[in-house]
């Protein structure tokens, strides 16, 4: 699959076409679900392209309409799956056509995705960087990009040999109504080990995992440190705790799409794969502003590391200050409770961040570098060559393949 890195979308008139005669393209953009990130980067393309986009099935599409309204289209931006009145007009029309989901899958289409895989190892990777030996994540939907992120998480679990706990609303209580999923996830959150990092397929489902943490008499971030997808910030802002989240990255997702669908209407080929977009940045917030260690200071040394690991001058000392200890109590105390040296764990927390920009931007090593803490690129290189076998160019590729 191809992978589409994070990054601005172009700026006004970018995109330069040579003049013709025929009429502006009409494009009809379609959501099941609507999402202001992908509109807005539907709209910005349409706009430098010169498109006359067509927004009449952006909000109405819904189970409950008798018949879609009739629409006249040169090509569709969709996100299918959950309206058969719209897959039905899509697998009809026989005009070039993108989807942005993959939960309609009888209906063959070009996609570009989001990679839910790369968005499940982020997640993974801020909660292991917080030390949490006990993980769960809830999923109330078994739909493609939740099973995705469900991937992504465990495979970097796996990696740091964590367990991870499956809370499976949907495998579980088919049958049931959802007014007793709250209850139901309470339930089983107080069966769970604490500290607990919990991750929910999505910001709506944190929603409910904070009720349900509520419920339980569980607190949250003390207890459950709690992330979710998609950094809605109407959502996130304003939860009873802020919520810790990903931001997907929806606004490159629709503008990827209606470039494809651009190459479509030319009468290019569509690619054999789906094009995956790669996540933006995760925003933490409260909900996660917990780490699971239960010695002050090394929790005190541990968030002093997180806050100063870009300064390539700080030193053990410093650290060993910030915690109010002696170097070597320092060193005891965090060889007994995180099994590695206070250097290790600055080093490691550098190059887990090195590795995180280097797959999710377009900088060069060589400022990833200088803003990870490393005193050179050719420091960063030894240390990657030691943690992974291989340097940045080539970890780069592997993870961000072109």
């Amino acid at each position: 699959m191809m992978n589409i890195e994070p990054s601005e979308t172009p700026a006004d008139g970018q995109i330069r076409r040579k003049r013709t005669s025929r009429p502006p393209r009409r494009v009809v953009l379609g959501l099941s679900w609507y999402s202001h990130g992908i509109h807005r980067g539907v709209a910005k393309y349409a706009r430098d392209a010169e498109w006359i986009l067509d927004p009449t099935l952006t909000h109405s599409v819904s189970r409950g309409l008798g018949r879609l309204p009739e629409t006249r289209a040169d090509g569709y931006l969709c996100v299918l799956g959950e309206s058969k009145l719209l897959d039905r007009l899509i697998a009809d029309a026989g005009k070039p056509t993108v989807d942005m989901a993959f939960q309609a899958d009888h209906v063959n289409v070009p996609r570009v995705l989001p990679d839910g895989h790369a968005q499940g190892r982020i997640v993974a990777d801020h909660l292991l960087s917080r030390a949490f030996k006990n993980y769960a994540f809830f999923i109330r939907k078994q739909d493609h990009i939740a099973l995705e992120r469900l991937a992504g998480v465990e495979h970097a679990l796996d990696e740091a040999h964590a367990k991870l706990n499956l809370l499976n609303w949907h495998a579980r209580s088919r049958r049931k109504k959802a007014s007793g999923r709250i209850p139901w996830l309470a339930q089983q959150l107080k069966t769970l080990p604490m500290p607990l990092a919990l991750i929910a397929e999505s910001d709506d489902a944190a929603i409910e995992a904070l009720e349900a943490c509520e419920l339980a008499d569980l607190l949250v971030p003390e207890q459950v440190a709690l992330v979710g997808y998609d950094n809605d910030e109407l959502v996130c802002d304003f939860a009873r705790v802020p919520l810790t989240s990903l931001d997907c990255n929806l606004e490159g997702l629709g503008y990827e799409a209606a470039k494809l669908l651009d190459r479509l209407m030319d009468g290019e080929p569509a690619p054999p794969d789906p094009i995956l977009v790669q996540p933006g940045r995760l925003f933490p917030r409260q909900s996660s502003d917990i780490l699971a260690i239960n010695h002050v200071q090394v929790a005190q040394a541990y968030r002093f590391i997180l806050a100063n690991y870009t300064n390539p001058q700080i030193t053990v000392p410093d650290i060993a200050l910030a915690a109010g200890l002696s170097r070597s109590g320092l060193n005891r105390a965090f060889a007994h409770h995180l099994g590695r040296s206070v250097s290790s764990v600055l080093h490691e927390i550098r190059v887990e961040n090195a590795k995180r920009m280097l797959a999710g931007s377009n900088l060069a090593a060589g400022q990833i570098a200088e803003e990870c803490g490393f005193s050179s690129l050719k420091h960063l290189r030894r240390s990657l060559l030691k943690a992974i076998g291989m340097g940045p160019r080539q970890y780069r590729s592997l993870n961000c393949p072109t």
